[in-house]
């Protein structure tokens, strides 16, 4: 109702030329991660990955900081597809403990030590046994990255090293609250680059009744 009223229309553009094969979200979310509008596909992030190498051996070679809203399509949106396991996405909360299960719950490192040393003996001895089947594989290589997780994460959400000045102009500082997550987000994209991760996407904040973006809210 308001782009008739000062002068709105005037300052509006519209592009008739960008066409799509795809009527909605889901479909249209995988076309825009994998390049195809069909589930299953691998994500750009684990192409990436794939093609690239990692430069940090403590983190994922692939970063999804979930501001809040997973895109229609959901995690397949950051999958592997075909590809092995371990280049798939992985998703990063906006909260004290961003991982799941980050924190080690045994009562000692020499214990945590002790049980991962059993762990990589019996992963050796079934990987052997399957003929070094790529999807076992990648899993093992996913629990060992998730172990160097547990010192590195902490390390990089932990903003205390930043100065007001810096966080001032992420939009942390903010009234709204999505734009001191995304904010947020968008600094620690700039931590995670620092740290050698080649491939990092921020999905939308939560909030605002729906996603934070045209919906809604424009007045």
């Amino acid at each position: 109702p308001h782009i008739a009223q000062d002068d709105v229309i005037d300052e509006i553009s519209m592009v008739k030329s960008m066409t799509s094969n795809f009527s909605e979200h889901t479909s249209a979310n995988y076309f825009l991660h994998t390049g195809s509008g069909f589930q299953g596909r691998p994500s750009m992030g684990a192409w990436f990955g794939y093609g690239l190498g990692t430069e940090n051996q403590n983190l994922p070679g692939f970063v999804v900081l979930n501001g809040g809203l997973i895109p229609p399509g959901g995690l397949d949106c950051f999958g592997s597809g075909f590809l092995p396991a371990s280049y798939q996405g992985s998703v990063f909360l906006p909260q004290n403990e961003p991982v799941a299960n980050i924190k080690p719950k045994e009562k000692s490192a020499e214990l945590q030590k002790n049980k991962l040393s059993l762990l990589a003996d019996l992963d050796r001895s079934s990987l052997e046994e399957m003929n070094f089947e790529p999807q076992v594989e990648a899993a093992i290589q996913n629990y060992e990255t998730a172990y160097q997780m547990q010192t590195s994460v902490p390390e990089l959400m932990d903003l205390t090293g930043e100065s007001e000045v810096v966080k001032k102009s992420y939009g942390m500082d903010s009234d709204f609250k999505n734009t001191r997550t995304f904010g947020m987000q968008c600094l620690l994209a700039r931590r995670l680059v620092q740290r050698g991760v080649r491939f990092i996407e921020l999905t939308c904040p939560g909030g605002n009744g729906d996603r934070w973006d045209q919906h809604g809210g424009l007045v």
